[in-house]
């Protein structure tokens, strides 16, 4: 059984059974995650995750955490030369069009806004896990958060199945909460680096479609590994 769809990627498949999945149970969570975000403090989840240390938890965050890397792009990237050409050039688009909004809202709109370091200082004394290195600033939103939601909803949409949607949503979520867990981010980080994450992903494929026509590129639907 083939695991990606046989299908090109195109404006049409925003509203695939894969992009439908995955958004619908998103927008679940992200309403969930807005109202958390307004009712309670702050500081008041990342020191609720922060009492959850345990060693096995620690270790399992600490690696998980690093699939929100930007770097996780150029492999995506590199992996679906060998599937379709297309596809890849999709995921680089994407990873530029994040990169974008990313370090825009970062470095411009919401210049050096204090991580829970910086924020508690003093007042409160973070445990944090060994080996990882902790930032001050730079807080919102989470990078890491939009990387994985922008190239789990795109791999949503190129698998085009209900499970893997779920799997896929899933996976993101436990990434963005490291986040948290690791006191680099606040919750409402992660709740806005998700959507700039989706945004990401949703305009870019509607670009490339209608600006580039991606899809009717025949020479761009071969592969490494098979030319059409």
């Amino acid at each position: 059984m083939r695991v990606f769809s046989k299908d090109d990627i195109s404006v049409k498949q925003l509203n695939n059974i894969g992009a439908l999945w995955y958004l619908r149970i998103y927008t679940f969570f992200m309403v969930i995650g807005l109202l958390i975000s307004n009712i309670i403090e702050k500081g008041d989840f990342v020191l609720l995750a922060n009492s959850w240390y345990q060693p096995i938890l620690n270790q399992f965050f600490k690696y998980l955490t690093h699939f929100g890397d930007g770097f996780i792009f150029v492999v995506a990237a590199v992996f679906f030369l060998f599937v379709r050409y297309s596809l890849a050039i999709h995921v680089v688009s994407i990873g530029i069009l994040h990169g974008l909004f990313i370090n825009s809202l970062k470095k411009g709109v919401f210049h050096k806004v204090p991580r829970p370091k910086a924020y508690f200082g003093d007042d409160v004394v973070l445990q944090f896990v060994e080996g990882v290195k902790i930032h001050s600033y730079y807080s919102f939103p989470s990078g890491h958060t939009a990387t994985i939601f922008a190239l789990t909803f795109f791999l949503a949409i190129a698998i085009n199945r209900k499970l893997w949607s779920v799997v896929l949503l899933g996976a993101a979520v436990l990434i963005a909460f490291s986040r948290v867990y690791l006191a680099q981010h606040f919750f409402v980080d992660i709740v806005y680096g998700s959507m700039v994450g989706i945004f990401s992903g949703v305009l870019s494929v509607w670009l490339l479609e209608k600006l580039w026509n991606i899809d009717a590129q025949r020479n761009l639907q071969g592969s490494l590994l098979m030319k059409k």
